[in-house]
């Protein structure tokens, strides 16, 4: 997943019809948000939270993408990006154990399964269709 992809979520979800009333909510002026777009400013705190209200997305993942992405070194850039796979890669074991330790959930064990999101070494979000 690249970071225009996060805003361009923010924005479908949240109903915006222009980066207006994004850089808004986003409490931002329309310098400090483009500036922030292309990884020129600093993704702040403040921004990291008011995304994950928007998308849904949790603060880890925004702040991996966007590090992954705009992280001066090459070499920062990559580690981010392992991190967020292995960030994954532990969400969804955690959540099988999960399903299968607690069978009595039953449907709601497959719907936490079909939720959980996995970031390939592409950077690229890969959604899990069903396991059950």
């Amino acid at each position: 997943m690249r970071f225009n992809e996060i805003l361009q979520k923010a924005r479908e979800k949240q109903g915006f019809t222009s980066n207006d009333e994004l850089w808004d909510a986003l409490k931002l002026s329309k310098t400090q948000f483009y500036a922030m777009r292309k990884g020129d400013a600093p993704l702040q705190e403040e921004q990291q939270e008011i995304l994950s209200e928007l998308t849904g997305f949790g603060v880890p993942q925004i702040v991996a993408v966007w590090e992954s992405e705009f992280a001066k070194s090459p070499r920062i850039r990559e580690a981010w990006r392992n991190f967020s796979h292995v960030a994954s890669v532990v969400a969804f074991s955690l959540a099988v154990s999960l399903a299968t330790a607690l069978p009595s959930l039953g449907g709601t064990s497959v719907y936490l399964l079909c939720k959980i999101v996995l970031v390939g070494r592409s950077g690229r979000l890969t959604p899990i269709k069903t396991l059950a």
